[in-house]
């Protein structure tokens, strides 16, 4: 009952403005009104809605008249649409909904490999080491276009994706959801996925002076296993790793001792040691339920100390000559992370950042709708659609899961892309708890419903960034700002995922390099 309240407040916001009668118009009159909404999206508006209505027709009708149309447009056409659409049904209409595909890829400057290309990478991976081959599928994943690969270079990539090696099972999988191979890490396929029971103590020291934790919004559990879908969740990890060989010689062979602020349950650190074995690492993490999952994941790895504490508040005796950080600068007081990374690096010291950003702002409002189109870009490539034979595995609350977010999510990007903050801040609060209904099991019971638990994870981030609790985002010029006030010099910076904009400064997973300034010798007059 709590649901379909939940259900019956989101679609109270049902928009029938732009309504297409379909009572007097055929198939090749729709067609073209779907090619002129796409030449829109193509030219540059960031959505359109097209809501289609018949008098006599039920939703479901409408909706399988509306795909026909659709497909006929696509398999026609001699050339490629670069678009991502969805068709919903309302309470009282069918809404199609049209984005620019072009979410994460922002270097991406040709098409699919050739035979000859395919045999020459999978040569040169088979000679590489951890780091370099993690390197090759990353600019692979940065360079290509969504081409059909090979059957040959498929099985090839299942056979990375289904391997032990955390960075590159991840990255294979990566690459093949981009081409129409809905495909998991291995971690997710064959762990068992059991949930560490973890108690919140009130006098632990991590805890001091902190009103809210990580895991008071997020689901830590969840956390550990699904994160690692996240669109462009290894490629940042390659990124650090290659910054810091670039600028530390990380693959030389000499020991590297490093700060890991935020650690998290541990996922990104055990990417960059698969990379850069000679790491020696302090991993300092204040969540109680992240620390628990830390500990275990870390567990007999003699090149990591793992501490539970917070940063800001952790004693060094000795200063390092690198810190670094994935997807938790944002979870601080940013200024204040600056200020104590300054004081424990050495002189010349190296900051490495990698976490998510969202468009500049003004004021709250802008922020918040900011916020949420950030958050959603990173979903719409991600919303698969479930297949006959997927449907018959799935567990019901899962379906319901799936069937949601592909009906929610497109409207509430909508709403942001047109400046209605409110209506899509709304449609995200009672998603989530929509969500947290549903009584989802820790198993999943098909590859494609991990990207859901994902997405869930996404949302829950969302609407704490909304509440600002926990979530904290900035945008990367900001961050750069805030990074020379404290006494930094950005060296090098790449946008690994882009969500909103085409600058390379504008909103998505962005990796920085910083450089320790001599407070006096450095700073400008």
């Amino acid at each position: 009952m709590m649901a379909i309240n939940y259900v019956d407040s989101i679609n109270k916001l049902e928009d029938m403005t732009n309504v297409v009668s379909l009572d007097e118009k055929d198939a090749s009159h729709v067609e073209f009104i779907i090619e002129q909404s796409w030449i829109q999206v193509a030219n540059g508006s960031l959505a359109e809605r097209i809501n289609f209505s018949h008098k006599y027709w039920t939703t479901h009708k409408i909706k399988e008249f509306i795909l026909a149309c659709r497909d006929n447009v696509i398999y026609n056409s001699l050339f490629r649409w670069n678009i991502i659409d969805f068709v919903i049904k309302e309470n009282r209409v069918v809404s199609m909904i049209s984005f620019s595909k072009e979410y994460g890829h922002s270097t991406m400057k040709r098409g699919g490999l050739n035979q000859q290309e395919e045999n020459e990478f999978i040569n040169e991976y088979t000679e590489e080491s951890m780091f370099k081959r993690s390197l090759l599928l990353y600019r692979m994943i940065q360079s290509i276009s969504d081409e059909k690969l090979s059957d040959n270079f498929i099985m090839f990539l299942k056979e990375l994706a289904n391997g032990d090696a955390l960075i590159t099972s991840t990255l294979a999988s990566e690459l093949l959801c981009r081409n129409a191979n809905v495909t998991v890490p291995k971690k997710i396929v064959v762990s068992g996925h059991e949930k560490i029971e973890e108690s919140r103590k009130s006098d632990n020291k991590a805890l001091k002076n902190i009103k809210m934790m990580f895991e008071d919004r997020i689901d830590v559990y969840s956390y550990n296993f699904f994160e690692i879908v996240h669109p462009a969740y290894a490629r940042q990890c390659v990124a650090l790793a290659y910054y810091l060989n670039k600028y530390i010689g990380a693959e030389a062979g000499d020991e590297i001792r490093c700060i890991d602020v935020g650690t998290g349950p541990g996922i990104p650190l055990i990417m960059m040691l698969e990379m850069l074995p000679n790491l020696k690492v302090q991993a300092i993490e204040p969540s109680e339920a992240a620390f628990e999952y830390l500990r275990e994941n870390i567990k007999g790895d003699r090149r990591v100390n793992c501490e539970k504490i917070d940063f800001l508040e952790m004693q060094v005796e000795n200063r390092v000559p690198v810190i670094m950080s994935t997807g938790a600068s944002h979870h601080f007081n940013t200024y204040f992370f600056f200020q104590k990374c300054w004081n424990v690096l050495e002189q010349n010291g190296i900051l490495l950042v990698a976490d998510e950003f969202i468009s500049p702002f003004k004021d709250c409002n802008d922020r918040k709708n900011n916020l949420i189109l950030h958050h959603l870009s990173y979903l719409l490539p991600i919303l698969f659609e479930a297949t006959e034979r997927t449907t018959v595995a799935l567990l019901s609350d899962e379906k319901l899961l799936i069937e949601w977010f592909r009906n929610y999510i497109p409207i509430a990007i909508f709403y942001a892309y047109t400046k209605q903050v409110d209506k899509s801040s709304y449609i995200c609060r009672n998603l989530l708890k929509l969500a947290h209904s549903l009584s989802l099991p820790s198993q999943v019971s098909d590859p494609l419903v991990a990207f859901y638990r994902l997405q869930l994870l996404e949302l829950e981030a969302l609407v704490a960034g909304l509440d600002y609790e926990v979530e904290q985002k900035t945008y990367p010029e900001r961050f750069c700002k805030m990074a020379k006030s404290a006494g930094f010099s950005m060296i090098d910076h790449s946008r690994v995922y882009n969500t909103i904009g085409e600058d390379q400064f504008d909103a998505g997973t962005h990796v920085f390099v910083f450089k320790k300034n001599d407070i006096f010798g450095e700073s400008e007059l």
